[in-house]
């Protein structure tokens, strides 16, 4: 194994999409299981990791999909997929005060919109959704407010995909800045991963990608070597590590760093790494700490690297 830079543990965020654990209940207290969990139905949505899963905040109930916008001179239109995991949640909408959507339906379904702090907002229980709408306009604004939670957009311009939307935290850019040439969609990342020996190990996982083209979803991985178990995410774009151990990210162009934090199921005498995973590099570089307050250990059958 070879050095790489320090990495400096920062406080991470990670949802993990992954169906509620089976917890055992003595068969006394199973009669009071529902009035335990009355108002508490979030604990089935998945949960950000560094928050201790004991207050609603601590838990992600909705997630969006793919906000696809049309827009003309005249008008626009949109449609956009969520699910949603337990309980009743507030979604949030395309639009402003200034900017309101019309027609808005839910799974072909006419609802009413209310303003929420000024936002336009639906309220649905758990379920997947397609939520569709529309916007009437004299004049096309130059910046449509979008919900903070949507990283995936598709935007058409008077029949025209525009290929890189711009966005910023107004909203996004309706039209296109000209460039030279046609940019494809591609991904080069690259691995660097740390094993601490301690008890149990531990492994922190740093991902960077370099992302051209269009605003996408994409996956990589399995992003952890068997029997890890992931404790920590921090990622400027939205993620989510699913059941299969792929790490989903909604990417944009760019450069990104990801860091994943996880443990091994006990004290490791050897890892094996897989194969390399979707969008994962083959070569990667893996450095390792060593504990003496545990043992007198040292990392062998990798070729170095300085």
């Amino acid at each position: 194994m070879s050095l790489m830079p320090r990495l400096v543990f920062l406080s991470l965020l990670f949802a993990a999409a992954a169906a509620p654990a089976q917890v055992y209940v003595p068969e006394d207290l199973q009669g009071w299981q529902q009035w335990v969990l009355k108002d508490k139905e979030y604990r089935d949505c998945p949960f950000y990791f560094d928050r201790g899963a004991q207050r609603r905040n601590d838990f992600l109930c909705a997630w969006p999909g793919r906000l696809r916008l049309a827009v003309t001179a005249s008008d626009a239109e949109f449609t956009q997929q969520w699910t949603v995991y337990a309980e009743e949640q507030w979604l949030a909408l395309p639009g402003s005060v200034d900017y309101w959507p019309d027609g808005v339906t839910v799974n072909d379904h006419a609802v009413d919109v209310i303003a929420r702090d000024n936002v336009p907002s639906i309220r649905v229980g758990p379920g997947d959704y397609n939520i569709a709408g529309r916007f009437d306009w004299d004049e096309r604004p130059g910046i449509l407010r979008l919900p903070p939670a949507s990283g995936l957009v598709t935007l058409t311009v008077d029949g025209r995909r525009v290929e890189r939307p711009e966005m910023n935290r107004n909203g996004i850019f309706l039209g296109e800045r000209k460039r030279d040439a046609r940019v494809v969609d591609s991904i080069r990342s690259e691995v660097h991963r740390l094993v601490a020996d301690d008890v149990p190990t531990r492994l922190v996982t740093r991902l960077e990608i370099d992302v051209s083209g269009s605003v996408r979803e994409e996956l990589f991985g399995p992003i952890l070597p068997g029997g890890f178990v992931p404790l920590h995410l921090q990622s400027e774009l939205p993620a989510r590590l699913e059941a299969d151990g792929n790490l989903r990210l909604q990417v944009r162009p760019g450069r990104w760093t990801i860091y994943l934090s996880a443990r091994g199921p006990d004290v490791l005498n050897s890892i094996t790494r897989q194969d390399a995973g979707t969008n994962l590099p083959d070569p990667e570089i893996w450095s390792y700490q060593s504990n003496d307050r545990l043992r007198v250990t040292a990392a062998e059958g990798l070729p170095p690297v300085d």
